[in-house]
């Protein structure tokens, strides 16, 4: 898991796969080891993987959005943006 590693702590990566392609979806999870992590990724402006620009969001239903990130504890990140050949692989926790 080398970029989001230099953010700081991340404990796991979730890649979501289309069950009978097993390809991917173009989207995932991620969850920081601790909360400077987490504002770190969320923080930053421009996320590339792969040559692709991708999305960083907290990871939450629409309704419970907060305002800021600064309004919550959570350590949950929604990632967008994926290009579908990337697997599971790609991602590693050290």
């Amino acid at each position: 898991m080398d970029y989001f590693s230099e953010f700081g702590n991340v404990e796991s990566i979730k890649l979501i796969m289309d069950k009978k392609s097993g390809i991917s979806k173009g989207y995932g999870f991620l969850v920081c080891g601790d909360i400077q992590s987490y504002h770190r990724i969320l923080g930053a402006k421009n996320h590339v993987l792969s040559g692709r620009k991708i999305e960083c969001n907290v990871a939450c239903n629409k309704d419970d959005a907060p305002k800021s990130i600064k309004d919550i504890r959570r350590r949950k990140i929604f990632i967008s943006g994926i290009r579908t050949s990337t697997t599971q692989g790609k991602f590693k926790v050290s």
